[in-house]
């Protein structure tokens, strides 16, 4: 009798136990590329913990049109008990896909299915770094430009207005602040995840895909990782479940039972929002100077970057970038080498709209000249809102002609105003032309404005783009840019107060230079747009800038050196005068003792286009006929402004 118990007993146990999958639910058979295809899978598997893919991993393998394999990680839905996959297609064509479930007894696979992907004409996929890594676009190849503010814990009730009246499509948002609940918290345990919070983001990224608004995800606010004083007030890492189980520092250092629940927490983060296009940017941690951990461990804490951040570059399968901050106008090196964007957060500057340019600029001209990565402010502002709009706006055109791949995050969400929201807008229709992906070669060239103003120029290899500051007193201003592709550009002035464009000209490009006038206004800034429409043929000839100097003054090619007399009456010297302040240039010939030899200027000669040349006849100062030699030219400018340049270079002369 007893056996007989035992025998039924196991044979019940195995039965219940026996995996299978019983449905497979698609959302729909044909799928818009770029948009959400679910699937809810019921199946019969033996577990206790629905959150821990050790025991029971639910997974799918979509093959596309051209057979590239797709893996994607499913996840349990507590709010609706079901089990789901979410995958976004990038190809249009007919789709496989086949389910598996595995548990501790083993795996077992669905038949083969099939959905349609057909195009569409309103999604452009998930955001990535553009080929020339300095700018961010679409899958499909559109440019992205970010435009935006931090929200963080704020409600998404409001994106169709960002949208609308701010032309916004970016948004800086925290998982899960601890004092509105963390996935993982002390009250389930570690291991377990809140499904209320994971809904409360459900919705957060339905609404932002409602409104064409991105989303920078923060998983880890520093207040969810600071014991409160340690090492600034305030602090929830009580709340946080990794508390059971370690220290603040060990959150960082442990490479073992810590590390494993972080990654299953990432990989449900993946599975359950990873799909969705609206979701730009993976932030790894905000502020990490203002963790326990790092107070105690820095090194442990960078080390942990890295890990987090190569364990998204290796199971996120649509590749999104990641990036993480310190706070407090702290330039942070060993981040910026880890992340694929270069974050800072600064808040020196909240009494003046003036200085808060200053420190904006110089992070981004200095990041820009160092990393060759997309980079952008993720915190900043004033609380003071008498400030504003001119706050604002003074932050977003200096970013953007700095360098910055996404406009200046604005901390203070509650004090963003009608007239800010319009003066974003204003921006976005300034960008949204502006081919970031296909232009190659951007940098900070050299530029000059005269008689005063503050001027800030980003180039690409067919573009220009600029904004001028203190230009209100109704004066005209000369502007002259060096390192520019030569060619015909279009120019086009705009209005960075009513959003318009009020002048449209010509201006040619030779020897990597060219100039302008920028109109007399009672505005406080204008920007301009320079957009390539002929590229000179001689753009990449040996007529190339030698010695830039400090912009006033280049030295150019002499085209006969050595030069023979037997065959020509002169040599031509030829130099760019490129600024339009009033310069005085002088020329001079000396001998192999730096003995003058004669002056081919009249002394000191004010000069006015850019392009000048001088010619020798080999001739001395007395007129009489040189001897074969080394012979030294020597050119120098000087500025109203008492800038000076000088250059200096050999000529070989024979009989």
């Amino acid at each position: 009798m007893i056996k007989k118990f035992l025998i039924i007993t196991f044979f019940c146990s195995y039965i219940y136990s026996l995996h299978s999958i019983n449905s497979i639910t698609p959302n729909s058979t044909e799928v818009l590329k770029y948009k959400k295809f679910e699937l809810i899978v019921n199946f019969t598997a033996g577990y206790t913990n629905p959150y821990d893919p050790d025991e029971i991993d639910l997974y799918c393998i979509f093959v596309s049109p051209t057979n590239k394999t797709w893996r994607i990680n499913g996840f349990y839905d507590g709010i609706s008990k079901s089990w789901k996959i979410r995958f976004t297609p990038n190809e249009v064509g007919r789709w496989k896909y086949q389910v598996f479930v595995k548990d501790y007894s083993g795996e077992t696979s669905s038949q083969n299915y099939e959905f349609n992907c057909i195009n569409s004409d309103t999604s452009h996929g998930w955001i990535k770094i553009a080929n020339n890594k300095r700018y961010l676009m679409y899958d499909d190849g559109t440019p992205f430009y970010g435009i935006g503010d931090s929200r963080a814990w704020a409600s998404y009730s409001n994106f169709d207005v960002l949208k609308n009246s701010g032309g916004m499509n970016i948004v800086l948002v925290w998982l899960g602040p601890p004092w509105a609940g963390m996935i993982e918290n002390t009250s389930l345990g570690i291991g377990n995840y809140d499904q209320r919070v994971c809904y409360r983001i459900d919705n957060y990224i339905d609404a932002a895909e409602q409104n064409g608004i991105h989303i920078i995800l923060c998983l880890w606010p520093h207040d969810a990782l600071r014991i409160p004083g340690n090492p600034w007030p305030n602090g929830n890492w009580s709340l946080n479940a990794y508390s059971q189980i370690t220290t603040p520092e060990g959150f960082y250092s442990d490479t073992s039972t810590v590390w494993e629940y972080q990654k299953k927490l990432y990989r449900y983060i993946i599975a359950r929002w990873g799909y969705s296009t609206s979701l730009a940017v993976w932030n790894i941690i905000s502020e990490i100077n203002g963790t326990t951990g790092y107070v105690q461990n820095p090194t442990a804490a960078e080390n942990w970057c890295r890990r987090v951040h190569e364990f998204f570059k290796t199971n996120d399968p649509y590749n999104k970038p990641t990036t993480g901050s310190k706070s407090g106008d702290q330039f942070w090196n060993n981040g910026y080498n880890i992340f694929d964007l270069v974050e800072y957060h600064t808040y020196k500057d909240r009494t003046s709209a003036d200085s808060v340019v200053k420190t904006i600029t110089d992070f981004t001209k200095t990041v820009f000249s160092t990393f060759e990565k997309p980079n952008f402010i993720g915190e900043y502002g004033s609380d003071n809102s008498s400030l504003q709009p001119t706050y604002l706006h003074n932050s977003i055109w200096s970013a953007l002609c700095s360098g910055a791949a996404i406009t200046p995050m604005y901390w203070w969400w509650d004090n963003v105003t009608d007239d800010m929201l319009t003066h974003m807008k204003i921006f976005s229709e300034f960008v949204k032309d502006i081919d970031f992906v296909n232009n190659t070669d951007w940098k900070l060239p050299q530029c000059s404005i005269y008689p005063s103003g503050d001027i800030y120029v980003v180039s690409g290899s067919s573009i220009v783009l600029g904004w001028v500051k203190g230009i209100y007193d109704n004066k005209e201003r000369n502007i002259s840019i060096q390192g520019v592709t030569n060619g015909k550009y279009e120019l086009k002035i705009y209005d960075t107060w009513t959003g318009s464009y009020f002048s449209t000209s010509e201006v040619e490009s030779s020897y990597s230079s060219l100039s302008f006038v920028l109109p007399a206004t009672t505005k406080q800034d204008l920007a301009f747009k320079l957009v390539i429409k002929n590229k000179s043929e001689d753009s990449n000839s040996n007529n190339q800038i030698v010695d830039v100097g400090n912009s006033i003054l280049v030295k150019l090619p002499v085209e006969q050196n050595p030069t023979t007399m037997n065959n020509t009456q002169f040599v031509k010297i030829p130099y760019m005068v490129t600024t339009l302040i009033p310069t005085k240039v002088r020329v001079t010939i000396y001998d192999i003792n730096m003995r003058l030899v004669k002056e081919l200027t009249y002394g000191w000669e004010y000069k006015s286009s850019p392009y000048q040349e001088e010619k020798w006849d080999f001739k001395d100062k007395n007129g009489n006929k040189v001897g074969s030699g080394i012979y030294f030219y020597k050119i120098e400018a000087i500025t109203d402004y008492k800038v000076k340049k000088v250059v200096l270079d050999k000529i070989v002369v024979l009989k």
